[in-house]
């Protein structure tokens, strides 16, 4: 797992979405602009979890976090939205 703040808290978006891509990761984030980037500029990625949970505690956080990272493989190469407990995956 690689964390932007340990490696470049400075890094655009679209530099993340590269690192992920030479990884193989999937880029996990509360930054709704990845969605921009993956639709309207349709740059590669390897999957991206987008998370509204802006107005959670942080036990539900933690929670929801936890059950998503068991559900990995399904975000692989796809655009993802976690969001009032539904999550939407978009091919």
């Amino acid at each position: 797992m690689i964390s932007i703040i340990d490696l470049n808290p400075q890094k655009s978006d679209d530099e993340i979405l590269k690192i992920a891509l030479k990884e193989k990761a999937i880029v996990i984030t509360m930054d709704k602009d990845f969605g921009e980037l993956v639709y309207y500029q349709s740059l590669n990625h390897c999957g991206v979890l987008l998370l509204r949970l802006e107005d959670e505690t942080s036990e539900n956080k933690i929670f929801v976090m936890l059950n998503l990272l068991s559900r990995m493989k399904e975000f692989e190469n796809h655009f993802a939205v976690y969001k009032n407990g539904q999550l939407r995956i978009r091919k």
